[in-house]
């Protein structure tokens, strides 16, 4: 997969193989509420969050949903998430979108402040 500024972030965007492979489909968690979906995947910049929930495939991991605050709480929602949209994200000299190397699965509602 397309790794855009792999070195200035210096360390992969994409998670493992094994890691996709733990996400549900994308649509598999539509009846499971809010604050029980597990967020698989976390990525962030300054005060912005990207909490990844489904994934299209492991193939295609690019098409995701999650939950996305872009610095306003009240604004904050779930979408789909295009992540070589975010992957592509620079601006020199400090913004750079990162995954959360340290993330463990965990419940929304434990996770995301603002649910």
């Amino acid at each position: 997969m397309n790794e855009p500024h792999r070195a200035r972030r210096g360390h992969d965007f994409w998670p493992p193989a094994e890691v996709l492979e733990a996400i549900p489909a994308l649509d598999a968690t539509e009846e499971v509420a809010a604050g029980d979906k597990v967020v698989h995947l976390h990525y962030f910049v300054g005060g912005c969050d990207w909490w990844v929930v489904e994934v299209d495939s492991i193939e295609r991991p690019q098409l995701t949903f999650g939950y996305v605050c872009l610095g306003d709480p009240q604004l904050a929602e779930w979408g789909y998430i295009d992540l070589h949209e975010l992957a592509e994200v620079f601006r020199p000299p400090l913004i750079i979108v990162e995954r959360d190397l340290h993330w463990t699965p965990r419940p929304a509602g434990e996770v995301i402040p603002y649910l």
